[in-house]
């Protein structure tokens, strides 16, 4: 194997794709869908891929801290669990 070879092998492996799922409430996929429609106008895209938005908003998240604060106080009624009988 090349010098050349072996770095587009590398790179491909780099693109290597991991599937998730994500579980959503109705009300959640509406958002989403609404969203990406609307962002699909505004790009003048005429098809935009739901995993296309997701990955923009991962990335545009973590390129941003100031948004993390925002975020967090999101997060964090997950982290407290479900409010029981007695709260």
């Amino acid at each position: 194997m090349t010098h050349d070879q072996a770095i587009s092998r590398t790179a491909r492996q780099g693109t290597r794709k991991i599937r998730i799922t994500v579980d959503l409430e109705e009300a959640d996929y509406r958002t989403l869908k609404d969203l990406t429609d609307h962002l699909a106008m505004l790009s003048g895209n005429p098809v935009l891929s739901h995993a296309a938005v997701w990955r923009e908003m991962l990335r545009l998240t973590a390129e941003n801290t100031v948004l993390h604060p925002a975020l967090v106080m999101r997060l964090r009624p997950l982290a407290e669990g479900p409010p029981t009988a007695d709260t």
